[in-house]
């Protein structure tokens, strides 16, 4: 009869130690949920953040382009205007 007291005795101090265990973990793993979810906002800032780079990386050809283009564009514009003061005044 002791014996049998002993192991069950010793079967409840196992769950009653794995229940614990569990406990704690749960609580660990519901303070890291906190957590993210705290620095959740900064995040979602980065996310969107990343998400402009790319855009504007695909972009950016078509934006150096455009600048090469208009810079071509005023060189064009100075010849242009040095070539017409080269030439003689109307009469």
């Amino acid at each position: 009869e002791a014996e049998r007291r002993n192991d069950d005795a010793r079967g409840a101090l196992d769950d009653a130690r794995e229940l614990a265990r569990l406990q704690q973990r749960y609580a660990e793993t519901r303070r890291r949920a906190a957590g993210l979810e705290e620095r959740r906002a900064e995040y979602d800032r980065c996310r969107e953040q990343l998400a402009r780079a790319r855009k504007a990386d695909l972009v950016a050809p078509a934006l150096e382009l455009r600048d090469e283009a208009d810079r071509a564009h005023r060189a064009a514009g100075e010849a242009r205007d040095r070539a017409r003061a080269s030439l003689p005044p109307e009469l």
